[in-house]
């Protein structure tokens, strides 16, 4: 590998991403029962934790902020993680990528859409293109 190359060939924020998944369920293997369950408990989206069982819920009431979060960093197995981590690869690659084009200012404009070329102008005028011929369906 050439100096300045880059090891895997990801968006930065998949990537690092992809790293915070893997330290949380790695966390989560080293810990004891006890604090594995707290870690569930305190992490993952429990609609109970928005009415009287709050107070019994590990988290506290920050835990009603969080949570709609942090649930997506819970996961039950190695299988799991990575699939998950196989599909945020794929298509979190393609979103980065399209956020990344689109830019962040609100201020930028598109391109101009291209004039239209011949062989536009000539399918209008004649209902077909050059390369459909008479008896042939084209393709």
């Amino acid at each position: 590998m050439r100096r300045g190359e880059r090891a895997f060939n990801l968006p930065s924020s998949v990537l690092w991403l992809s790293v915070v998944l893997l330290a949380v369920h790695g966390i989560r293997a080293i810990v004891s029962p006890d604090a594995d369950e707290t870690v569930v408990l305190a992490l993952a989206f429990i609609p109970a934790r928005y009415g009287e069982a709050a107070d019994f819920l590990p988290g506290g009431w920050g835990a009603r902020f969080w949570s709609p979060l942090t649930y997506a960093f819970l996961h039950a197995d190695i299988l799991r993680l990575g699939v998950n981590l196989v599909w945020m690869a794929s298509f979190g690659s393609a979103l980065a990528g399209a956020s990344a084009r689109s830019g962040s200012s609100s201020s930028q404009q598109s391109p101009p859409l291209p004039a239209p070329g011949p062989l536009r102008s000539q399918i209008r005028a004649t209902g077909r293109s050059s390369s459909a011929r008479p008896g042939r369906f084209p393709g």
